[in-house]
């Protein structure tokens, strides 16, 4: 990785140009013969002469070291399992409040459509792990967005509570006196909601979202220029919407929701593949144009028909398939940590400085 302070290894150069004048004050001329006055014997060796200077110059060499840091990189690997983004698109519209048990032998007494399907969202947030994200939209003829992508599952839960229309809230009073089932709308806002929680680089600007709502309206036969940022959208984050109805389908809005600049839902499909949002629909009744059908065929989502069966029993297994469908994969991320070794260098001096006064101390170690 390199050195922290690489200026720091210049002291290298000052402490050899302080070894050096130090020898060379210590040399004495002799201007006559010299004189062997201690025997060869007696004369202090190699090390003895040389081991205290070597000690001390480890020492002032390892405390350089020290301050420059070295700093070499050690890779970390670390898994995790992904977090997906859901988004739970609820049918609230006038026919979600008539009975199951009208339309199978399998619905409880008195249950109604609203009541399993809002069960049915309450086991799949169950299933789910703690690290999704999951929103909820309601609509009929209009679209709301209870709550937007969130980690907190007690909030979620109070959400769809106000699904419930045995509780009269203000939501489902709304959105039940709505007949018309407005998917393309519901569809769209999900979108949206996920397009907000992008980091503020790649997320859309409201002039471009605008744009792409106005011609995705009766559009579909033309390809949609999509924003660079949101190419792969899906493919990176693992997003569905996953979206409960029972009325028909409707691919068109007419020439009067063109004006109103609402999206037309085969375009708005495929516009979903192309940013890799993947689109989970799950309709009570099988009055889905073949256009829809074919568009949800393959990778980019599932189309779930309830018409043999609507209990919960039957909507818990719709549910888990889904699940299965969006399972959590086990990421691994390799990181480069880098690891210091100041403190090392100056263990390093403390120990060669305790040699050196160790050795200091010794008589064959005296200075001559």
């Amino acid at each position: 990785m390199g050195f922290e302070y690489p200026q720091a290894l210049f002291l290298l150069v000052f402490l050899g140009f302080l070894f050096g004048r130090r020898q060379q004050k210590n040399r004495v001329a002799i201007k006559f013969a010299p004189a062997h006055l201690v025997s060869e014997e007696l004369k202090p060796g190699w090390w003895q002469l040389n081991l205290l200077r070597l000690l001390a110059g480890i020492v002032l060499v390892c405390l350089v070291f020290a301050c420059a840091n070295y700093r070499y990189g050690e890779i970390r690997h670390e898994s995790f399992r992904e977090s997906r983004w859901l988004m739970l698109v609820q049918d609230l519209s006038g026919s979600m409040q008539r009975l199951s048990g009208q339309r199978t032998s399998g619905g409880g007494a008195g249950e109604t459509l609203a009541d399993v399907a809002r069960e049915g969202l309450q086991s799949f947030v169950d299933l789910r792990p703690p690290e999704d994200m999951i929103g909820l939209v309601a609509f009929s003829n209009s679209a709301r967005l209870l709550a937007p992508l969130t980690l907190d599952r007690r909030i979620l839960r109070e959400k769809i509570d106000l699904l419930d229309s045995k509780k009269a809230s203000r939501i489902a009073r709304q959105m039940a006196v709505g007949g018309a089932t407005n998917v393309s709308y519901a569809v769209w806002l999900a979108m949206s909601a996920v397009f907000m929680m992008l980091p503020e680089a790649e997320r859309p600007t409201f002039a471009q979202l605008k744009d792409m709502r106005y011609l995705l309206a009766g559009a579909s036969d033309h390809e949609l220029a999509v924003p660079a940022k949101l190419q792969g959208l899906g493919l990176e984050r693992g997003v569905a919407i996953i979206l409960f109805t029972d009325g028909r389908i409707k691919v068109s809005q007419g020439s009067r929701g063109r004006e109103r600049g609402l999206p037309d839902l085969l375009a708005l499909i495929k516009l979903l593949k192309r940013i890799g949002v993947k689109l989970y629909l799950i309709a009570v009744d099988e009055q889905v144009d073949e256009s829809v059908k074919n568009a949800l065929s393959g990778q980019n989502g599932a189309l779930f028909f309830m018409s043999g069966s609507v209990d919960q029993l039957t909507m818990r297994k719709v549910y888990n398939q889904i699940n299965t469908l969006e399972k959590n994969r086990l990421l691994t991320v390799s990181e480069t940590v880098a690891r210091p070794t100041r403190f090392w260098f100056m263990l390093a001096a403390l120990v060669f400085f305790t040699l050196y006064a160790v050795f200091r101390q010794l008589p064959a170690f005296v200075r001559w």
